[in-house]
């Protein structure tokens, strides 16, 4: 059986930037990609970054980064990035539920990658 390697990268303008980018100590990170589905129209793309930049309620969290890649071909398909840190793993799981449940009928594929930021020593 063949090995089968694929690469991807995501280039994107956050129009999300806090004073500190530096990540809380312990603290969950999260990078969220989204495919959208075709010929969707910028309205909606922008409902689906408005959803993203929203925090379900009680959630923790400083959202570093949000945009549109501006280079689709290394980005195999995937049109929206997000990068957040939430204090508690828990939350990450009712963050994806609201999205889901707003704009998933507009996506037509999700990645996440979530890390532990480690603690200072």
């Amino acid at each position: 059986m063949p090995i089968w390697e694929d690469v991807m990268a995501f280039d994107y303008i956050a129009d999300i930037v806090p004073g500190s980018l530096t990540p809380p100590p312990g603290s969950v990170g999260k990078i969220t990609l989204l495919k959208v589905k075709e010929n969707l129209s910028d309205e909606a793309k922008m409902e689906i970054m408005d959803v993203v930049k929203e925090k379900s309620a009680g959630a923790d969290q400083i959202t570093v980064g949000l945009g549109e890649t501006f280079s689709p071909v290394n980005a195999v398909g995937f049109s929206i990035a997000s990068v957040a840190y939430l204090k508690v793993l828990g939350e990450t799981e009712t963050l994806q539920d609201l999205v889901k449940e707003k704009v998933g009928d507009y996506v037509d594929g999700t990645i996440v990658v979530e890390f532990v930021v480690p603690l200072s020593s």
